[in-house]
C-alpha cells in the first residue's frame, strides 16, 4: 500500500470525484491502496505526480525493467471503458501507446511524453496541422462498440450555450451568443451520421505531446493523449484545436482573419470544410467560457468570450 502523505491529489481532481457523491470519496480514501495494488501487479515504483489532470490522479513511474511510464487511475464516472477502447484500436498510432488496463479500478498503463505544445509556446499556424495530420490518423480506428451510437453534438452544444446564457445572463454579449447557436443550428442541420468517425473529443494544445524518442504512429514527433471520445462530425475535434488560442487573436490587428487562417490550415491539413471548422471553433469557445465561468474560474472562461467577442468584430 502507497502511504497516504506520498499522495498529492490535486484539488480539482478531488472537486470531480465530489460530484459521484460518497463513490468519489470512497475512491479518494481507497487510492493509496488502489496505487500500491497496481504497483505490485504490474512491477512499478511510483515517481512524482504530474500535473494538469483534471479526473484521474497521474504519476510517472518506473517498471522493474527500468522503463518510464505513466500509471493514471480515473475517478469514479469517467467514461474508463470508452477512453480505454479507443487507445487500445489505436494502438499508438496518432496516440498515446496503451500498455496495460484495469478495469476494475479504472486504471490505465500508458507510455511517457514530453512536454505539450501548448508549453512549447509554437505559433499556433505551425502546431494546428500537426493536430489534424493526428486527428486524421485517429479517425481510422474503428468507433468501438463502449462509444455507442453518433451523437449530434451541436444540438446539444447549442442547448448548453443557451443554458447557461440562461443562468449567467450578460456574462457574454447577445451577439456572442446569438453567433454560437447560429453555428450550433448550422451543424446539427448538416449532422450526417455516416459520416461520423470516433473522435478524440478534446485535441487542444495541452493534449498534444511529444514523444521521448521517434517512433511509428508520430511522424512529427508528437501524439494525441487524454481522449474524451464520441463518434461525431470529424470537424468538431478541429474546431476544438482551434478553441483555447487565446493571446494570438488578442494581440491580432484582424483577429477574424486570423482566426480564419488557423480554420483554414486545419481544414486542409485535414481534407475538412474550412466553414465547419470555424462554426465549431467559435461554438466550443463560447460554451467553454460560459462552462468555466459558471464554474467559478472566470480567469479561464472571460477571456474565451472576450476573444469571441474581437472576432466578430467587437471591442478589444
Amino acid at each position: 500500500m502507497v502511504a497516504d502523505d506520498e499522495i498529492h491529489l490535486p484539488e480539482i481532481v478531488r472537486q470531480k470525484a465530489d460530484l459521484d457523491g460518497d463513490g468519489g470519496s470512497a475512491w479518494a480514501a481507497a487510492l493509496p491502496g488502489v496505487l500500491g495494488e497496481l504497483c505490485d501487479r504490474w512491477s512499478l515504483t511510483l515517481d512524482e505526480a504530474l500535473p494538469g489532470a483534471s479526473e484521474s490522479y497521474v504519476v510517472r513511474a518506473r517498471t522493474s525493467q527500468g522503463r518510464v511510464v505513466v500509471l493514471k487511475v480515473c475517478v469514479p464516472g469517467d467514461d474508463f471503458s470508452a477512453r480505454a477502447d479507443l487507445l487500445r484500436l489505436a494502438a499508438g498510432d496518432g496516440a498515446v501507446r496503451l500498455l496495460a488496463v484495469d478495469e476494475r479500478h479504472q486504471a490505465l498503463l500508458l507510455e511517457a511524453l514530453g512536454a505539450d505544445l501548448a508549453a512549447e509556446g509554437r505559433d499556433p499556424l505551425r502546431t494546428l496541422p500537426v493536430v489534424a495530420r493526428l486527428l486524421a490518423r485517429l479517425w481510422r480506428v474503428p468507433p468501438p462498440a463502449s462509444l455507442g451510437s453518433p451523437v449530434d453534438k451541436a444540438a446539444s452544444l447549442g442547448a448548453f450555450v443557451a443554458s447557461l446564457d440562461g443562468a449567467l445572463p450578460g456574462t457574454a454579449s447577445t451577439r456572442v451568443v446569438d453567433a454560437a447557436l447560429a453555428c450550433a443550428a448550422r451543424r446539427s442541420a448538416a449532422f450526417d451520421p455516416g459520416a461520423c468517425r470516433a473522435l478524440h473529443g478534446d485535441p487542444a494544445a495541452a493534449n498534444v505531446l511529444r514523444v521521448l524518442a521517434p517512433r511509428e504512429g508520430a511522424p512529427d514527433g508528437y501524439v494525441l493523449c487524454d481522449p474524451q471520445p464520441f463518434v461525431g462530425d470529424p470537424a468538431y475535434d478541429l474546431g476544438v484545436a482551434v478553441r483555447d488560442w487565446v493571446a494570438p487573436l488578442r494581440a491580432s490587428a484582424d483577429p477574424a482573419a486570423t482566426m480564419r487562417s488557423w480554420c483554414t490550415a486545419l481544414a486542409g491539413a485535414a481534407d475538412r470544410p474550412v466553414d465547419a471548422v470555424w462554426d465549431w471553433a467559435l461554438l466550443e469557445r463560447v460554451a467553454t467560457g460560459l462552462y468555466a465561468t459558471s464554474l467559478g474560474a472566470p480567469e479561464s472562461g472571460l477571456p474565451l468570450l472576450e476573444t469571441a467577442e474581437q472576432v466578430l468584430g467587437g471591442p478589444a
